[in-house]
């Protein structure tokens, strides 16, 4: 996709406008084109400002996110990404054809997901957001949505920090900085050098964000930044023992061995 994102932020509470505001600033390939508040100035925002994507609140004061899609006529309907602290709306949103649903509280990560859906609705659909909208509303599958394959030529986006808070403190992460990453049960533990951060996360998604050519998933419970690794050494049996510039040890599993060479060899 060539050009840059126009995006439009609806949401009654003034800590989640600039959550999401600060969230779409750091991408570079985005430009906001409206903030507001409620569902009345959004009805108005949207039809003057011609989005690609609107972070739509589901409750709104006056209007909710609903009504404010149903207010717009089809060719006016921008991608949507739902923000709400309610689950129990999900099924009527992606009913709707939404691109995804987010549960507040979320953090940068859960944030780059939504937005990755972003790009990859927009890579398919290039200005026909609003008629596969309606499509799906019916019921039905819009020429566009099912015969416009995905651009194999644009590059994935990846994760370029990641937000991590700590009591009432919030770190932002460069994500070339990591050391390496461990699962610990519904945790990661994120090591930068000889700091440790701990973020609630699923290794799997964690490892979905990142960019695969710069880490590499070692063990089911371990993703390695390939810039750290030193050298391998066998182990135990068929296990091999990573080993990261500073010393640290990290067990290498032997059905991600062969991928991660493959990720080393000079070329890749």
């Amino acid at each position: 996709m060539d050009r840059r994102i126009r995006a439009v932020v609806v949401d009654d509470e003034d800590l989640a406008r600039a959550q999401l505001s600060g969230f779409l600033r750091s991408e570079p390939d985005v430009d906001i084109v409206g903030v507001c508040g409620d569902g009345r100035q959004a009805i108005e925002l949207l039809k003057r400002s011609n989005p690609d994507v609107v972070f739509l609140d589901v409750q709104l004061p006056d209007t909710g996110g609903f009504e404010v899609l149903a207010a717009l006529h089809p060719e006016e309907r921008p991608l949507v990404v739902f923000v709400t602290a309610y689950g129990h709306y999900a099924a009527r949103a992606f009913e709707m054809g939404v691109v995804d649903y987010l549960i507040k509280p979320f953090d940068s990560l859960r944030f780059g997901v939504a937005l990755a859906r972003v790009r990859k609705e927009l890579r398919r659909g290039a200005g026909d957001q609003g008629r596969r909208i309606v499509s799906r509303m019916n019921g039905t599958a819009s020429s566009s949505a099912t015969m416009t394959a995905p651009s194999r030529t644009q590059p994935a986006r990846h994760l370029g920090r990641i937000m991590v808070k700590d009591g009432g403190r919030i770190h932002f992460i460069r994500v070339s900085d990591i050391d390496w990453i461990e699962s610990a049960d519904n945790y990661v533990r994120i090591h930068v050098a000889k700091e440790v951060h701990l973020m609630r996360h699923a290794l799997k998604h964690l490892g979905a964000c990142l960019d695969a050519g710069r880490f590499a998933r070692i063990h089911r419970c371990t993703i390695v930044n390939l810039d750290r690794v030193r050298e391998i050494q066998p182990g135990i049996g068929r296990d091999h023992i990573v080993i990261l510039e500073d010393g640290t040890r990290l067990k290498l599993s032997p059905r991600y061995r062969r991928h991660l060479e493959q990720q080393a060899e000079p070329g890749r």
